[in-house]
């Protein structure tokens, strides 16, 4: 059984036009909606995770953490993003094959509830089964985040338009990945309007996920 490189991406370059703010720095108890999300990457099994963000993103949202959390990540800005996520996703992949990725994990920036132990469960399978993808799920419906083999990066590239990954899983056989069940909705939460915010700050779990 080979062990993939997995390297992660961040997605943490969107508008927030239905917020109309930056939803990734929203507060959340000492920390960010962004903070959070990108910390349970960086304390994941991740080799390495790529934080995608606009060219003139000032990175309020970005609060400092652990300084061992600090080496897991790196800023990758993608000079278009600002067009729709397919060029966010592209920035990121390219980014991560020259960094001679063999697997990408796509992430939300906004997803902030997202346990690193969820994430170390799925490239666990991933390693373990091999497949062109692995994908997390939810009450049959699949969520991010989702693993991508090497093999898939040449598609992934290919998106565009305001799409993102989940294009891709639309085309492929079901027979071609593998989906990882979790039962706790809570963690698949993600930030688009002022309303999901408030259920966020209703929900938050006490202590936060690791």
């Amino acid at each position: 059984m080979k062990e993939e490189h997995v390297t992660g991406i961040l997605l943490a370059a969107g508008n927030s036009r239905r917020m109309g703010r930056n939803k990734l720095a929203l507060p959340l108890g000492t920390s960010t909606v962004g903070s959070m999300s990108l910390r349970a990457a960086a304390r994941s099994s991740l080799q390495q995770t790529l934080v995608v963000a606009q060219t003139f993103d000032p990175l309020e949202w970005l609060i400092s953490e652990h300084p061992a959390d600090k080496k897991k990540w790196e800023l990758v800005r993608s000079r278009f993003a600002e067009r729709g996520q397919s060029y966010s996703l592209r920035s990121g992949v390219q980014a991560a094959e020259d960094r001679n990725a063999e697997a990408v994990m796509i992430l939300l920036g906004d997803q902030p509830f997202l346990p690193s132990t969820w994430i170390d469960e799925l490239i666990h399978q991933h390693i373990r089964s091999q497949p062109a993808f692995t994908a997390s799920s939810f009450d049959g419906k699949i969520r991010p985040p989702v693993i991508f083999s090497q093999r898939l990066f040449p598609s992934l590239k290919q998106i565009r338009g305001d799409k993102g990954a989940r294009q891709l899983l639309r085309s492929l056989p079901s027979c071609a990945g593998i989906t990882v069940s979790f039962q706790e909705e809570k963690a698949f939460y993600d930030v688009d309007t002022k309303e999901e915010y408030e259920w966020l700050l209703n929900d938050m779990p006490v202590p936060f996920p690791t």
